[in-house]
């Protein structure tokens, strides 16, 4: 390749690269300087709240989950799950634990967006004022229906709980890494943006929705990452999301680790083609519109996963430092090199206030995290995933308290 095609090109890349950069940073930065939240006292809650949980082949967690849910309702409320396609004893043993429960079988129709169309189909016999959705394999603190339903009823928008991964101990340093790089998707930029008045995206549980809102939402989706779909619906519709910092739901990574790499895929999968469809024309919306939010948003979905930016970045690094030592052109080298330290200082500003208890020297573990991480992205390219597949669960995981669910240096004050 000729040296001028290839200075072009790194150019290019580079530019294209200090993008997501820098977005990252500023969200990152935002999220380090915002003040500690506090829950907001004295607000009004609905009379009539509905928890909503679409539940595929979750005998092994249904119980626990319904049981810490049914103990927070008040008279008036429901819980209902969504028995969707089930092949166990999901929805014996959710009835048993206290839920109604409504059977849904049609397998030419996977994946949660279904189950949870099915669900609000079933409540518009007596609409509820509010539907909170949740996940049947969470870990769920006390108080969180009460606080999620009066900030949601209070705004009358949708309210996303900040939704973290606990990862096993026998995870190593790969499960180090993974969990960093979900405190700083679900974590540390949803709280940047909210401290910059932008709505955040929705993460699929921990959701409540006002029923005007949710009644007329597209649920009914197949797709990977319909909860990102559905986010980034509201937003369009001037009901962008609010991050509620006060409450969050955790998750348990897989300790197995083709469980763990199967979730990660199709999660990865899903985010990149949301990337790929719907950036661009957010941000084009954005300006034609003057919605602030529809260009934040767009901003915010140029940023791909962090093991992805990382793997782009260093492959642009190497061709720009050999670029620059053969021909002496040193510009790309200097943008990756400008680029690489933001992206740094961006993880470490997350780090030091969000996940304290993740060790820093960590972060050399990187390299090895973004190699595990290679095939997944070659399958985008070559082999994407199309259909949502349930990822393979641990046993039963127990409630967790705040201090559990969130890092020291995260948690938030509660009103």
């Amino acid at each position: 390749m000729p040296i001028h095609v290839a200075y072009i090109i790194l150019t290019a890349l580079g530019v294209l690269v200090a993008v997501p950069v820098s977005v990252l940073f500023v969200e990152c930065i935002a999220a380090l300087l915002a003040p500690r939240a506090v829950f907001a006292t004295g607000l009004s809650r609905p009379s009539k709240v509905a928890v909503l949980i679409s539940a595929h082949n979750e005998e092994l967690l249904i119980q626990s989950t319904v049981r810490s849910l049914h103990s927070q309702l008040q008279p008036g409320d429901q819980l209902v799950v969504v028995a969707d396609n089930c092949t166990d004893r999901t929805a014996e043993l959710a009835r048993a634990a206290g839920a109604t429960v409504v059977v849904r079988s049609d397998p030419t129709k996977r994946g949660k967006g279904y189950g949870l169309a099915h669900g609000v189909d079933f409540l518009r016999a007596s609409p509820p004022d509010m539907v909170i959705v949740f996940d049947a394999d969470c870990a769920i603190e006390a108080g969180v229906v009460d606080r999620l339903a009066s900030e949601a009823w209070e705004i009358n928008r949708p309210v996303q709980a900040r939704y973290l991964l606990a990862s096993p101990s026998s995870a190593g340093a790969r499960g180090t890494i993974s969990t960093l790089a979900f405190i700083v998707k679900n974590a540390v930029r949803p709280a940047g943006l909210a401290a910059l008045g932008i709505p955040c995206a929705l993460n699929g549980t921990g959701m409540a929705f006002p029923w005007p809102l949710i009644e007329k939402a597209p649920l009914a989706s197949g797709h990977l990452v319909e909860d990102m779909e559905l986010g980034l619906h509201f937003m369009r519709i001037g009901h962008g999301p609010k991050l509620c910092t006060a409450v969050t739901i955790t998750g348990h990574m897989p300790t197995d680790m083709c469980a763990a790499f199967q979730q990660r895929t199709r999660w990865e999968h899903g985010h990149l083609v949301v990337i790929c469809s719907r950036a661009l024309p957010l941000l084009i919306e954005g300006l034609l519109r003057r919605r602030r939010s529809l260009l934040a948003m767009g901003l915010d979905l140029t940023v791909p996963p962090l093991a992805l930016l990382a793997m782009v970045w260093a492959a642009g690094a190497a061709a720009s430092l050999a670029l620059g030592i053969i021909s002496q052109h040193w510009t790309p080298g200097i943008l990756f090199a400008a680029t690489g330290l933001i992206l740094m200082l961006s993880v470490i500003a997350a780090q030091r206030r969000y996940a304290r208890h993740l060790p820093l020297l960590a972060l050399l573990a990187v390299p090895f995290y973004v190699a595990w991480k290679i095939p997944l992205y070659l399958g985008f390219v070559f082999n994407r995933e199309t259909s949502w597949i349930r990822t393979a669960r641990d046993a039963a995981p127990k409630a967790a308290s705040p201090a559990e669910a969130l890092p020291a240096a995260a948690t938030t004050t509660k009103g």
